[in-house]
């Protein structure tokens, strides 16, 4: 068993070639926790991201709920907003830049309730779209 403190770059070179969690901490002979430790300890993990702004409805994880469409969308936006790129691919984020500007264009935002689900309503003065929106651009340097 390799210890990782004998070998600093170890866990950089077996992340860049792809290697998953539980094969880098058999490889270390640890448990994949304390290889999470290790990782997040040297830097190596990426930051989480959250899409509380963006979502602050509860739901469900299912296509009615998280994974609607506009939930999509809003995630997309959110990862936008917070890095600066997309979340799965530009194809993706251009998509909901577009749903988002024509919602905002036509004062249309969206809520989302357990008893309706996802729902398109008029924008108030304080459109949850239309703030989604700005602080994706804003990070894109869109506006």
């Amino acid at each position: 068993m390799t210890s990782v403190e004998d070998r600093p770059d170890s866990l950089r070179k077996m992340l860049m070639q792809g290697w998953t969690h539980a094969r880098m901490a058999r490889e270390l002979g640890m448990g994949v926790s304390t290889l999470r430790r290790r990782l997040k300890d040297q830097g190596l993990t990426k930051p989480q991201r959250s899409h509380r702004d963006a979502i602050p409805w509860t739901m469900p994880d299912t296509p009615e709920g998280y994974k609607h469409t506009f939930g999509v969308y809003l995630r997309e936006l959110s990862t936008a907003a917070q890095t600066g790129d997309a979340l799965v691919s530009l194809y993706e984020l251009n998509t909901a830049l577009r749903w988002a500007r024509e919602l905002v264009a036509k004062r249309q935002d969206v809520s989302y309730s357990e008893v309706k689900g996802w729902e398109i309503i008029p924008a108030g003065n304080d459109s949850h779209v239309q703030a989604v929106l700005e602080r994706a651009e804003a990070r894109l340097g869109e506006k």
